[in-house]
């Protein structure tokens, strides 16, 4: 399995961005997994927010394949522990899914057609984060998880 994570905008602050660093390279000792990202729309008029979410949903479409399992960050989406996520990526690996993106959105948000496409949306729960530190947060929960199956002291 390959595991992708695609963020709506750039992380700008070098703290943020050498904390992703870490833990994707903590991540790769279990499974190829990269992040990438895809230009934010500038802010501007909130009546231009429609055609500003339809511009980056054509962006992201482009940059998802059909085989991928579909993972996005949404408030609405559901909440789980760190065994939880496990598990599902525990059942993901074993159920053949050959590649999962978790897609965090940017300061307007996620178009309604991405989170409709999506396999899975995940609150990470009824806070409100900064784009930047919800990053990080889902990488480490991500090797949180990937600790927990194998067994590693990490996540006592």
């Amino acid at each position: 399995m390959r595991i992708r994570f695609l963020w709506i905008g750039d992380t700008k602050n070098s703290f943020y961005s050498g904390l992703e660093t870490a833990y994707l390279e903590r991540i790769n000792r279990f499974v190829p997994s990269e992040v990438s990202s895809i230009p934010e729309q500038k802010k501007s008029d909130r009546r231009t927010i429609a055609s500003q979410l339809d511009k980056e949903n054509q962006r992201i479409q482009k940059r998802l394949s059909n085989r991928t399992f579909l993972a996005v960050l949404d408030q609405r989406g559901q909440q789980v522990t760190s065994r939880g996520l496990a598990e599902k990526l525990n059942f993901l690996m074993n159920s053949g899914t050959s590649e999962v993106t978790f897609l965090v959105g940017g300061h307007i948000g996620l178009p309604k057609e991405t989170i409709g496409r999506a396999n899975w949306q995940w609150s990470l729960g009824k806070l409100t984060l900064p784009h930047e530190l919800a990053r990080v947060v889902v990488l480490e929960q991500v090797y949180r998880a990937f600790s927990i199956l194998k067994g590693l002291p990490y996540h006592r």
